[in-house]
């Protein structure tokens, strides 16, 4: 029975062996054999238990090189002495295993050895751990004994237990046992205790940093890493620091701060609106682009698709921009388009976008500026241009008709002659065949006194409508069917224009002014009319047929010096002093350097035309009333008044004032000079002269004129009808008012001799007016 137990017992111990990856195995010593190999052995090396029969069949699987191990551990065991050995086998396959080999000897009472018991274990996977254990130690130690920052192993209450620096290339020994805190800053010192803290009570890693004090007394910014390492009772043991020199580090990190702070500022406090956008949305704005856009807060626009603010009409143009932005990194030029603010007003923009990194890719920086109103001042501009253009041959019309019509009212002496040229002109000018010079009567009938009567109806309905007699003098005024300007009244009649419709010339501010200075003309030439025609009817019923006394013809010349004079006047104020405007303002334009060179070329050509309307204009208001007659005296505006008339005329004239020495009366001297004056304009029309001779000579008591020319003369006997056609009868007239005598010598084609002679005095009635 206990052998069966013993048999079980030892069955159940070879099935154990037998299914464990350990080899057992025996040695006889007496017999030199293996007498037991359990079947862990082929698992082992690969090969048959039955195969190790003795040393020599189990050496041959020893690695060459591990050889001297085992046999170191035979001796041993030989000796008595147990031995664990470790060596590499080469197992049946082929591949190096690494074994366990732990041999225990058996000794007889005398002490000599029986046998061998071993056990054999693979531990192939605790060597290779081991091998890569030690090659991650040789690596780290590497890495550690090669990088520049400061490594070392610190005890919980910061005492440096080890640190390794590479430029001293060991060990460093002489801060081990010294306190970290001893090195750290005053300033920083709480900081760094409590991040040890942290790293004792949470177990966490830290990053940190703080100022080194050196021991040469300079301080350095030092970045920190420290973990905590952790021994079994699950407390910190100790704590590994690297630590690295970030002093210049962190002086460019701040300047670089300062940088982007300023730059920050720059741009928020650019005036011109900037918009940082990326994959087409805006990420940044600022305050200037937010007033541009006008939004309330950078949080509407931020996000938003860049195409959100840009007008349809130029999406695709601006994709097509921002395109070769983010693709190609080519920036854009200068880019017209119209943008979208947030209350939906289209303005006009001037963009130009540059690409800039963010985030490993391409963006977009665009400076936007708005340009609504200078294109509107431009469109303004380009349409002034246009109108000064167009409205320079108007301009020379009006001013060559007021020259015209103004030079043709020295011939005209009745109010019907009047009425007509005047009607003419403004139909002519006006381009409109509905024009009438009507007389209103108190009751408002009317009477066309000249021009068209076509509008009865039309002008009765107008006139119905208007206190008349209430009209200022010279005031256009539109009415139902067209516009009324009353040009003067007289006995409780009123005299206007009628222009029938409302043609588009007059909705041009020029020609109002044109029609409102002709009407000046007319209502200063009515005036003097009636007083002529009062005048001439008083003299008639005084004198019948008698000739009008020279103190009358003085009376009649005063006045119509002094109409000439508010005629000058009228001119110089109205008319030129419109003309000088726009030229200054049309000069202005030219020197504008946005105006293309043609387009200035022309604009130049205008100028140059409106000088010369200017210019007309001065001539007609110098011969209406001669400047500077009184403060420089009769020869030397007579000189003036040759030399420019030499200009014009196909004639010379040749003066000679050598025995003139009279101081004149304001008469003689506006007498004499328009005397000249009208002997010049009659050579000029009819004398067909090619020398003119005029001499001006003093007398005692008299002043004599003598005019002399070669040409075409005339007879003597038909002097009385010439002269009211050739003008010399208000020369004529203009000598009998000053008490003076003149004489005519001329044979046809022999030339013309007009001889004046008069008193140096004026004798009785002067007569002066305001």
């Amino acid at each position: 029975m206990l052998n069966e137990e013993l048999l079980k017992s030892k069955q159940q111990l070879q099935t154990v062996f037998n299914n464990i990856d350990i080899a057992v195995w025996c040695y006889d010593e007496r017999s030199q054999k293996i007498p037991y190999t359990s079947k862990g052995m082929k698992k082992i090396t690969g090969y048959p238990s039955e195969q190790f029969i003795d040393r020599e069949s189990w050496k041959t699987i020893i690695h060459p090189d591990d050889v001297p191990i085992f046999e170191a551990s035979s001796g041993d065991n030989r000796n008595g002495i147990s031995r664990i050995s470790e060596y590499r086998i080469i197992h049946a396959d082929g591949h190096i295993l690494w074994i366990q080999n732990r041999i225990t000897p058996t000794m007889d009472p005398s002490g000599k050895i029986i046998r061998l018991d071993g056990v054999v274990i693979d531990i192939t996977s605790r060597k290779e751990m081991e091998t890569a254990l030690v090659e991650s130690e040789a690596k780290n130690r590497f890495i550690v004994e090669n990088i520049a920052d400061l490594n070392g192993v610190l005890e919980t209450d910061g005492t440096i237990r080890y640190a390794f620096r590479k430029g001293r290339g060991s060990y460093s020994e002489d801060v081990e046992g010294a306190s970290l805190f001893h090195f750290v800053h005053p300033e920083d010192l709480g900081y760094v205790q409590e991040i040890f803290s942290i790293l004792t009570d949470k177990k966490i890693k830290q990053r940190f940093q703080f100022r080194f004090v050196h021991a040469e007394g300079y301080s350095v910014f030092v970045e920190c890493m420290a973990m905590p390492i952790i021994s079994n009772d699950g407390e910190v043991e100790s704590i590994v620091a690297v630590a690295r020199d970030v002093t210049e580090q962190e002086w460019i990190e701040k300047e670089l701060k300062e940088s982007e702070k300023l730059n920050r500022l720059l741009v928020e406090l650019s005036p011109e609106a900037i918009i940082f956008h990326y994959d087409y949305k805006c990420i940044y704005i600022n305050s200037a682009a937010l007033v541009f856009i006008g939004a309330s807060s950078a949080e509407d626009i931020i996000g938003r698709s860049i195409f959100d603010f840009i007008h349809p009409d130029f999406q695709k143009m601006a994709n097509s921009h921002l395109k070769g932005v983010y693709e190609q990194q080519t920036g854009t030029s200068l880019l017209e388009l119209k943008m979208i603010r947030k209350d939906q007003t289209v303005i006009d923009v001037e963009a130009i976008v540059t690409p800039i990194s963010y985030m490993g890719k391409n963006a977009g920086f665009s400076l936007i500026r708005d340009v609504t109103k200078q294109k509107k001042m431009e469109e303004e501009r380009n349409r002034a241009e246009q109108k000064i253009r167009e409205s320079e041959e108007r301009y020379s019309r009006l001013q060559k008709s007021l020259d015209r019509f103004s030079h043709d009212l020295f011939g005209i002496m009745k109010v019907s002659e009047l009425n007509r040229r005047f009607v003419k002109e403004v139909q002519n000018v006006i381009k409109i065949k509905h024009v009438s010079v009507i007389e209103v009567q108190e009751d408002k009938t009317f009477i066309t006194k000249s021009g068209n009567s076509d509008l009865q109806q039309e002008l009765q309905e107008d006139i119905g409508t208007l206190p008349i007699s209430n009209l200022p003098v010279n005031e256009l005024i539109e009415t139902l069917n067209g516009y009324l300007l009353k040009i003067g009244e007289n006995s409780g009649k009123n005299y206007l224009l009628y222009i029938g419709g409302k043609p588009e010339s007059l909705t041009f501010p020029s020609k109002k002014v044109w029609l409102k200075t002709v009407s000046r003309y007319i209502n200063v030439l009515y005036d003097n009319f009636r007083l002529i025609e009062d005048l001439t009817k008083e003299l008639d019923t005084i004198t019948s047929n008698q000739m009008a006394p020279a103190w009358l013809l003085r009376l009649l010349f005063k006045l119509s010096e002094n109409e000439r004079k508010h005629l000058s006047q009228d001119l110089h104020d109205s008319a030129l002093q419109e003309q000088i405007i726009w030229y200054r303002k049309l000069n202005h334009l030219s020197t504008d350097p946005l105006i293309p060179p043609q387009v200035r070329e022309q604009l130049q050509q205008i100028g140059q035309g409106l000088l010369d309307v200017i210019y007309q204009i001065r001539i007609t208001c110098n011969e209406l009333r001669p400047p500077m007659l009184k403060e420089e005296g009769l020869v030397s505006s007579l000189e003036a008044l040759f030399e420019f008339t030499q200009l014009r005329a196909n004639y010379s004239i040749q003066f000679d004032k050598a025995q003139f020495y009279h101081t004149l009366t304001d008469d003689l001297l506006i007498g004499l000079y328009r005397i000249v004056q009208e002997l010049l304009a009659n050579a000029t029309k009819h004398s067909g002269a090619a020398e003119v001779h005029i001499t001006l000579a003093s007398y005692p008591d008299r002043i004599k004129l003598v005019y002399r020319d070669d040409g075409i003369g005339m007879d003597i006997k038909e002097i009385e009808d010439s002269f009211n056609s050739m003008g010399v009868y208000g020369v004529q007239e203009r000598v009998r008012s000053m008490d003076g005598k003149i004489d005519f010598h001329s044979l046809p084609n022999k030339g013309l001799t007009i001889s004046i002679s008069l008193p140096a005095l004026l004798e009785g009635n002067h007569i002066n007016l305001t």
